[in-house]
C-alpha cells in the first residue's frame, strides 16, 4: 500500500501536513475482506507517516507489524 501510494498521483512528497488523506488507501486495504475489526486511530496514524515509510527503504511487512505491536502497547 505504502508502495501504491508513492507511486501514484497523488503522492507530493512536498505536502507533507495533506498527508492524512492517504487514510482512504488504508482503510481500503483493510476492508471486511481483510480484517474483522479495524482500528481507526490506527489507520490515521499510519497515514500520518506515510512520507516516512515512503523513505524508509526497509519497510516490509515485519516492520509494520512490529508498528502496530508498539501501537497496541502503547494504547494500554
Amino acid at each position: 500500500m505504502v508502495r501504491e501510494i508513492a507511486n501514484g498521483e497523488g503522492y507530493n512528497c512536498d505536502k507533507v501536513n495533506e498527508n492524512i488523506g492517504y487514510a482512504t488507501h488504508f482503510f481500503n486495504a483493510f476492508n471486511r475482506e481483510v480484517v474483522k475489526k479495524r482500528n481507526n486511530e490506527f489507520m490515521y496514524m499510519l497515514a500520518d507517516q506515510v512520507n516516512d515509510m515512503i523513505e524508509d527503504i526497509n519497510l516490509n511487512a515485519e516492520e509494520l507489524r512490529k508498528l502496530y505491536k508498539k501501537y497496541l502497547d502503547s494504547a494500554k
